[in-house]
């Protein structure tokens, strides 16, 4: 796939924008300023889209050839007027009229939707039965394919950080890129913004709702609590009701995602962006890749440390710098969230399907819908999912806060079963993530333990559907080749040397069961002290009451 683009400075993030968008397709795409463009550029690609986000007069060889090819061409917003002075727009069957009109909604199919300008071109469509529209906005066409050739009136990517008519492109890429299959939906069910302030009691009685309906769900967590104002921190592994709520849940197939190290750079946990300074709206001054791959590994290893194993990584907002998402797609395979597709967008990018491959390398599940929080029903959120819908295999995550009522949440899990929305399982998918010391595995289908770790590493295996962990040493070793990763189950590898059982990180296990004891040895001195206290009270109470009998 080649991307020939007409791109102001100021909107040069669409380009990335369209990039991603084309990362849920098994194609390479390559991207040419059309000034650059020359004759035959377009040959040795299956297809070919012209960003137009500006006007600017295009090399006649990039005219020539969009016009004489035989492959699809998928022309978005300006500069069509230029084919159609030098060859004229006849074969299409439609043509423009050089005026235009107010825009109202896009209506596509059974949906409608904001197109991303207030002011469209004009089209006529002049022959009908070989011109097919698309989409139509207020009187005129927004959308019209002829054959091999498709044409937006708009460029429609300014849209792309909410639902809007640039969902109408996503699904049409489709057919451009020849990839057809029934219409699918599928949703990711995520209890979102759990930290170790968070209530364990909110968090059991979520996860215990979700259970019950015995669908696959997800565990968005961040291991670090800070307050700098109050000079505050608290860390997972020192909650233990709540590291047990999400161990037990993690036990019968829950998704661990780490959300952030601290999910804050100044301010308090969960308040700001982490890799993002939102009033400058610019990469943090003071951080640095290394940082990143630091706050990465540590965010990994905090989790370990109470034996919860991410699968998948969310940036805190969606919000970071080109260099810490390349950190981060070294780090994990899979990401949950929505993307800056570039420093000068405006707002981070929503995306409407699965992304198998975005720039940096990594899969994407869309983070694309708000989040259930207290107060809210899930009737709101479901009728937010009907947009995301128009496009033929839409992924939609149903974020769910501590502060939701188990009712609604209920009430959205059984609703989605009853619309025939298919759940995934972030654990059954090929995923992995890389730390110091650990690296963690999943996959969509058994595989050979042998074959997916490390040679020689040790390995423990976490089965999804509560049963023990089962250790494997030295995988290069007959016990190991004969084993199996079954799929959603999590596979945790350590070189040899590394134990799970002790401390692998400063503040890791070894201080959280130090913790345990110190605790224990507090609760059992205080019952002692209260114990002694009781017996000493009622032998005086005894005394005095003797005395009393004798006088």
């Amino acid at each position: 796939m080649l991307v020939v683009s007409s791109v102001p400075a100021r909107h040069d993030w669409t380009v990335p924008a369209l990039v991603n968008l084309l990362g849920h397709f098994p194609c390479i795409v390559d991207t040419l300023p059309a000034a650059q463009y020359r004759a035959g550029k377009v040959d040795p690609y299956d297809a070919v889209i012209y960003l137009g986000a500006t006007r600017e007069q295009l090399p006649r060889a990039l005219v020539s050839d969009f016009y004489e090819s035989q492959k699809p061409v998928c022309w978005l917003g300006e500069n069509l007027d230029q084919l159609a002075e030098r060859f004229s727009l006849g074969r299409y069957g439609f043509r423009l009229t050089g005026k235009q009109v107010t825009t109202g909604d896009v209506s596509y199919r059974e949906h409608r939707f904001p197109a991303a300008s207030p002011r469209l071109p004009e089209i006529v469509v002049d022959r009908p039965e070989g011109c097919e529209v698309i989409a139509t906005a207020a009187t005129t066409p927004y959308a019209v394919r002829r054959g091999n050739f498709w044409y937006f009136v708009e460029n429609p990517l300014p849209g792309a950080s909410r639902s809007g008519s640039w969902l109408i492109l996503a699904d049409q890429l489709h057919d451009v890129l020849g990839e057809a299959h029934p219409s699918r939906r599928t949703a990711l069910l995520c209890l979102t913004d759990i930290n170790p302030r968070t209530s364990a009691r909110s968090v059991r009685s979520l996860v215990k709702t979700l259970s019950a309906e015995r669908l696959p769900f997800a565990l968005a967590v961040t291991p670090l609590y800070r307050d700098p104002a109050r000079n505050r921190e608290a860390r997972l592994f020192e909650q233990d009701d709540l590291v047990g709520v999400l161990q037990e849940a993690q036990g019968q197939g829950a998704a661990i995602i780490a959300l952030g190290l601290t999910y804050q750079s100044a301010a308090r946990t969960g308040e700001e962006a982490e890799f993002w300074e939102e009033a400058r709206h610019g990469p943090l001054l003071e951080r640095s890749s290394e940082d990143t791959h630091r706050r990465l590994d540590q965010a990994v290893n905090e989790l370990a440390a109470c034996n919860l194993y991410p699968v998948a990584w969310s940036t805190p907002r969606g919000l970071a710098a080109p260099a810490d998402y390349s950190e981060m797609a070294q780090s994990f395979s899979l990401a949950w969230e929505r993307r800056l597709p570039g420093p000068e967008a405006p707002a981070p990018q929503v995306f409407p399907f699965l992304l198998r491959r975005e720039a940096f390398g990594q899969s994407l599940v869309p983070e694309n819908l708000p989040a259930l929080g207290q107060g809210e029903a899930a009737a709101t959120q479901l009728a937010e999912a009907r947009p995301w819908e128009a496009v033929r295999d839409a992924w939609v995550s149903f974020a769910v806060t501590p502060h939701a009522s188990a009712k609604e949440v209920q009430a959205l899990a059984q609703e989605l079963r009853r619309e025939g929305w298919e759940f995934a399982d972030l654990r059954k998918r090929d995923n992995w993530v890389k730390s110091t010391p650990l690296q963690i595995y999943t996959r969509a289908e058994a595989a050979p333990v042998g074959d997916v770790i490390p040679v020689g590493w040790n390995a423990t295996l976490f089965p999804s559907d509560g049963a023990d962990p089962r250790r494997y040493e030295h995988t290069a070793g007959a016990q190991a080749r004969a084993a199996t990763l079954p799929a959603g189950a999590v596979l945790v590898a350590y070189p040899p040397g590394v134990d799970l059982d002790s401390a692998f990180v400063v503040g890791g296990r070894a201080r959280r069961l130090a913790h345990r004891l110190v605790l224990n040895v507090a609760r059992g001195v205080t019952l002692f002290a209260v114990g002694a206290c009781s017996l000493f009270l009622l032998i005086y109470l005894g005394q005095i009451a003797l005395q009393r009998r004798r006088a």
